[in-house]
């Protein structure tokens, strides 16, 4: 396919690959622990177009998805917990409500703006965090 040159693309596809490589059994867990890392870092850039409560929900479904791969070795454990607990804390902080699309310049996405699946998605972060 075509080189993907927009930061909301390498976010997405970086995600899906990392759950599917740390999902899989015989998937490659070291490539999906650095799409992650990856991810969070394309997060934390002043020129990501993604903002507000979809930000905060790619990054807990990022530390969660550390945590399980980092579950698997005894020698990461402490990490895991804390991948965890610093998911639970953002999650608490949080309204899962709150709209995203008051800035016509980010992008937005139509499904969080659904109350009903946002507290779903919330819920289900928020299990994942315990």
């Amino acid at each position: 396919g075509r080189p993907t040159n927009s930061k909301i693309e390498q976010i997405f596809l970086h995600t899906a690959e990392a759950d599917l490589e740390g999902g899989l059994v015989g998937g490659f867990v070291i490539e999906a622990e650095r799409l992650y890392k990856r991810v969070l870092d394309l997060l934390a850039e002043d020129d990501v177009s993604v903002e507000g409560y979809a930000a905060t929900m790619l990054k807990t479904h990022c530390l969660l998805g550390l945590g399980k791969l980092y579950l698997y070795d005894a020698e990461r454990l402490s990490e895991a917990e804390a991948f965890a607990r610093n998911a639970l804390d953002i999650l608490s902080s949080v309204d899962p409500t709150q709209r995203n699309c008051i800035d016509s310049q980010s992008i937005c996405f139509y499904p969080w703006n659904n109350s009903a699946l946002n507290k779903m998605s919330h819920s289900f972060h928020m299990c994942m965090s315990r």
